[in-house]
């Protein structure tokens, strides 16, 4: 079969488009695991919150299955974050000193759901946290993805949100 200029032109579009697009994936993905969910880049006190709440899981008959999604947070980052997904524009990522992750099925009840969020929120209101720092859920937030998101932050007072 011959193939004509037209359709060879066509396919190396195609072959361009893909590679930009592994290239972005790859990016991604290397940004999120090197950046994002770095807990080395949270501050100790804040990584300890989160160190302790799996042990404190564990040891109470729970699954700790949780991921990082977001410790420190560049500026420019936080910025477009204010304008496009309701993040605070002095938000504690931005100084190292917050995490952000998201509960899955903690209670082995076969759902990730609000429960699961509930029993993280009040293990470390009650015995981790408690008046040393920020928690915050998000279980009302009009992004979906958010409902099983948590937020920690050592920033010494006693603040809560979507509770």
């Amino acid at each position: 079969m011959h193939v004509n200029y037209y359709q060879k032109k066509k396919y190396c579009k195609i072959k361009k488009l893909f590679k930009i697009i592994l290239f972005v994936l790859l990016f991604i993905t290397i940004t999120f695991f090197t950046v994002f969910n770095n807990t080395s880049l949270a501050s100790q006190v804040t990584y300890g919150y989160y160190k302790k709440l799996k042990e404190v899981l564990v040891e109470k008959g729970y699954q700790p299955k949780m991921l990082v999604i977001c410790t420190y947070r560049f500026k420019w980052l936080n910025n477009l974050l204010v304008k496009f997904n309701s993040a605070a524009p002095e938000s504690w990522h931005t100084k190292g000193s917050a995490i952000d992750f998201i509960v899955f099925d903690i209670n082995a009840d076969g759902k990730s759901d609000a429960k699961d969020v509930d029993i993280v929120k009040e293990i470390l209101d009650k015995q981790i946290i408690k008046s040393n720092g920020g928690i915050g859920t998000y279980k009302t937030d009009k992004h979906t993805l958010n409902h099983q998101m948590i937020h920690i932050d050592d920033r010494g007072y006693k603040a809560r949100w979507n509770y």
